[in-house]
């Protein structure tokens, strides 16, 4: 006779761990068989798919990209947060329209102390990966102003040709 998986009704055919494909899957994604409460309004809130979102950059189990910038480096979600959605959104309130999640200690935890509601533009310059600023920008544009060409000031400077002709030409890095 072949087991049932454990959790409390469901009668799905054990996989692995005692557990049902679905529950599996479902503690490897997300560290528990349980989903947390949650109402199909949630699902579809910005604030909703920024907390799952959040949390699986952190998991474990997060493919490639991901588990080098999150995981790997120690950054984890809070244990207020990491279960519920409700303490999320009490602590953090509704992001503003065209807002975004950011760490303000960039090799922080995600936490009430650490986390911001900034502009997407804002949040992207914050990357540990970034190595352009406002001054190096204003760089460009004098160099630029001097007579010196797009492709000669990217390859002096290290960057590709069109990060130069976004600052220079669509106004990228003003303040």
């Amino acid at each position: 006779m072949e087991k049932t998986c454990l959790v409390d009704n469901c009668n799905g055919i054990v996989d692995a761990k005692e557990l049902c494909g679905k529950h599996y899957r479902r503690l490897m994604r997300i560290g528990s068989v349980n989903l947390p409460k949650r109402t199909s309004k949630n699902l579809q809130t910005k604030e909703y798919r920024t907390w799952s979102a959040m949390k699986f950059r952190c998991s474990i189990n997060s493919k490639g990209e991901d588990y080098h910038n999150y995981n790997k480096r120690g950054i984890r979600v809070c244990e207020r947060w990491i279960n519920s959605f409700d303490n999320f959104l009490k602590d953090m309130g509704k992001a503003p329209k065209g807002y975004q999640i950011d760490r303000i200690k960039n090799d922080g935890n995600y936490e009430l102390y650490n986390c911001r509601w900034v502009p997407q533009k804002e949040n992207s310059r914050n990357r540990r990966t970034n190595v352009l600023s406002y001054e190096i920008a204003e760089q460009m544009r004098v160099m630029e102003k001097h007579g010196i060409t797009i492709s000669e000031i990217a390859k002096s400077m290290g960057f590709n040709y069109y990060t130069v002709y976004n600052v220079i030409n669509r106004g990228a890095w003003m303040r």
